[in-house]
């Protein structure tokens, strides 16, 4: 219900959106006119005009009311939207250097009439208990916010930009930073469903294993797939590893993401022309405030028996470090 708190941004976005939908607001009046030119309104007419009969006994009216729509072409709801439209143009001019589509609007309209924003929140309150049409009351609403911030000022106001998903965040930085290759992906294979008969249609159906980031080294002769984990691991001086740690699943994965490259580049080199892959990293990368004396280190490596020879190893970041190289678009290697 805190309305006033929506940021600026948001506002005018959504009220150009709206204009370029649906055009400025229209009002329209219902006129009665005397033996007019539009439909008749007989409830009108029955209700407060004389009738006469004829031989038969039919009544006959003699006169009519009819029933026209006026739409009012200038009315003060529209100019209160000409003015806050003109504002949302000039508003967004600032993110012209970013990219961001421009909007220019030139209205013509007697700003004078308006009054305050005090004034023109109560003229929106009127029509509101007038109007039914669910476009209309979402403009008008949305118009009164707008002004009701304006009143408020922007000393009272803080937009906080930010995300519930930083495990989304920290994966596009590593990716980043340490030269993601998404073709590599493609690499995978798919499940294959084959059903009874044998025959399948479905060659490549469904999903199939992801890893964060994957990239070869500059021999092009070394693998590294790492695995972008949200939240941070540590050993204990008894070497006891911390309740909050890389599960089953996906330690099996990583190991598995490192075999399905392995049946792809060891293929005989008369099928398939491929640079061969000497040796695989496998890693977890762990978000940390701060390091002393350093802004990486390895922490230690995770092993499994059924996945003979393979390892993963366990590194923290220092958070600060990877934000600077994402935003100057630095890359970096990490020492195995």
């Amino acid at each position: 219900d805190s309305n006033e708190y929506f940021n600026l941004f948001s506002l005018y976005k959504n009220l150009i959106n709206d204009y370029i939908e649906n055009g400025l607001y229209e009002n329209e009046k219902n006129i009665h006119t005397l033996c007019g030119d539009g439909e008749i309104d007989w409830d009108k007419t029955i209700d407060e005009l004389d009738n006469h009969f004829n031989r038969r006994g039919n009544p006959i009216y003699l006169d009519y009311y009819t029933h026209d729509i006026e739409e009012e072409q200038e009315n003060y709801i529209r100019s209160i939207q000409k003015n806050l439209l003109t504002k949302a143009g000039e508003y967004f001019e600032q993110f012209k250097e970013i990219g961001l589509e421009e909007n220019s609007f030139d209205f013509h309209f007697d700003g004078e009439i308006l009054g305050d924003e005090e004034h023109q929140i109560y003229k929106i309150d009127l029509e509101l208990r007038n109007v039914f049409s669910e476009r209309k009351i979402y403009l008008l609403q949305l118009m009164r916010i707008i002004l009701k911030r304006d009143i408020q000022g922007n000393d009272f106001i803080k937009n906080i930009y930010g995300t519930k998903f930083f495990h989304s965040v920290w994966e596009s930085i590593c990716q980043d930073v340490f030269g993601h290759q998404k073709d590599l992906k493609e690499i995978i294979e798919k499940p294959l469903w084959v059903p009874e008969s044998g025959k399948s249609l479905y060659k490549n159906f469904g999903g199939t294993f992801v890893p964060d980031i994957v990239f070869k080294n500059d021999k092009k002769d070394e693998l590294h797939i790492y695995d972008a984990k949200y939240y941070e691991t540590d050993f204990d001086e008894n070497g006891r590893v911390s309740d909050v740690k890389p599960g089953i699943g996906d330690i099996s994965k990583q190991f598995l993401y490192e075999e399905c490259f392995r049946i792809h580049y060891n293929q005989p080199e008369k099928e398939k022309k491929l640079e061969q892959i000497k040796t695989y990293r496998n890693a977890f990368l762990f978000p940390v405030d701060s390091l002393e004396g350093t802004d990486r280190k390895k922490i230690g490596k995770v092993t499994f028996n059924i996945f003979k020879e393979k390892k993963i190893e366990l590194f923290k970041l220092e958070t600060s470090m990877m934000y600077k190289n994402y935003i100057n678009n630095r890359k970096i290697k990490l020492e195995f």
